[in-house]
């Protein structure tokens, strides 16, 4: 009696001694037993991780959609010109990044990666006891113990090379009349280095995709310092606010994902008329 491969076998057999990928046809045709039990270990264990990776890297695009829609409501002040021209608000910006990676690895700046890296914990006892170091003068530590929070941040925090593209109707920003006293102001704040985008509320635009106003930024993860890095949080926290206040982004504002494209949508905001003596509060 014949017994016969089967068949699966022999189509696998076919696919390994003609596919490109090595090590695959040594499954068969190893040199004895041992070798070929080892190639077939490995060749699963690899294909296993493959698609362990791909799998996961899909739920985590589906978890994180590439696009996503706002509203802001902006009250304009003149309700006939309101079919013509809307006014932007301004665009407060934040990075994740507190301080770039770059900054605390240089050499000049070993002690102030050691007290950044006790600081950016929030661990109230690691930040008393480094207090007790910064007053001990015979520590090194002590050299940076007059620098603020908000003084690391502004030396080492990531600077305007963020910011790639601002422009609105294909025209750059920086050719703008809007723009003529800049596009954006630096704000070095506890949230990290913040841009300020149209600072002095002069940008106006039509309402819909004609009028938008497109910003590209860079992230630059892989410049995150080690504490930012372990959160999940990477990209920007976004507000948008009136210029003549500050965006509270920590309370207020949205995040921001680094690879994401996000569309916000601008609309008047109709007030109604009140009598104010009606409104009034009696103090007495």
């Amino acid at each position: 009696m014949k017994i016969t491969q089967m068949s699966w076998i022999k189509d696998f057999r076919e696919f390994a001694n003609g596919t490109s990928a090595h090590g695959v046809k040594n499954i068969f045709e190893g040199p004895n037993k041992i070798v070929k039990i080892l190639f077939l270990l490995v060749w699963i264990a690899l294909t296993i991780y493959s698609c362990s990776v791909i799998v996961s890297s899909i739920v985590r695009f589906i978890n994180r959609p590439t696009g996503t829609k706002f509203e802001v409501i902006v009250d304009n002040g003149n309700d006939g010109d309101q079919a013509q021209s809307i006014k932007f608000p301004t665009i407060s910006v934040c990075t994740h990044n507190k301080v770039k990676k770059s900054y605390l690895d240089l050499a000049e700046n070993a002690i102030v990666k050691e007290a950044w890296s006790k600081i950016d914990m929030y661990d109230m006892e690691e930040i008393a006891k480094l207090k007790e170091r910064f007053n001990d003068p015979e520590v090194p530590i002590s050299a940076v113990g007059e620098m603020r929070y908000e003084d690391i941040i502004e030396k080492g925090g990531p600077g305007r090379h963020l910011i790639l593209l601002c422009s609105q109707r294909g025209v750059q920003c920086h050719t703008m009349d809007a723009f003529k006293d800049g596009i954006f102001e630096m704000e070095n704040t506890i949230t990290g280095n913040c841009f300020r985008i149209n600072p002095k509320g002069t940008l106006h635009g039509k309402m819909g995709d004609y009028g938008s106003l497109r910003l590209y930024f860079w992230a630059d993860i892989q410049d995150y310092s080690e504490r930012t890095k372990d959160t999940p949080a990477q990209g920007f926290t976004v507000a948008f606010h009136d210029n003549s206040t500050y965006g509270s982004t920590m309370s207020s504002g949205f995040l921001m994902s680094p690879g994401t494209y996000y569309k916000v949508d601008l609309r008047h905001k109709k007030e109604k008329n009140t009598d104010c003596d009606s409104a009034l509060i009696p103090l007495l």
